[in-house]
């Protein structure tokens, strides 16, 4: 099925995965709390989660999230908790735009990025 994606592609970041010890621009450590959000109360679907990410990243981050005009997300997602996520995606990093997701929305799409691509790895930053 085909989807409209809702996020033009916004300049060409690197392509391909980001060496081990890449660690994505912004909080690598959850500064910001995810009670400040509201996020904290609110249960992720993943597979809703998988649907805003086809609508909402796969644009630029792959169908797969594996890469395109931004990283692929194998290590960025375990470097990341899910206060620092929600950061990046809120807030933007780099070439990547802040996303307007409710707080339902974020809490599924984290739920389907940790699902996809594994848990925060504390010792995975460096």
């Amino acid at each position: 099925m085909f989807r409209l994606l809702l996020i033009p592609l916004i300049g060409l970041v690197g392509c391909g995965d980001p060496p081990e010890d890449y660690c994505d621009p912004g909080p690598c450590d959850g500064e910001t709390g995810l009670e400040e959000t509201g996020l904290d109360e609110v249960v992720g679907d993943i597979e809703r989660g998988a649907e805003v990410f086809a609508g909402t990243c796969a644009g630029c981050h792959g169908p797969e999230g594996s890469g395109g005009s931004a990283p692929g997300l194998m290590y960025i997602v375990k470097q990341h908790d899910d206060s620092g996520l929600t950061d990046i995606i809120l807030e933007g990093t780099g070439n990547m735009p802040p996303q307007d997701l409710s707080n339902q929305e974020l809490a599924d799409v984290i739920a389907y990025l940790r699902d996809s691509f594994g848990e925060f790895e504390e010792d995975g930053h460096r």
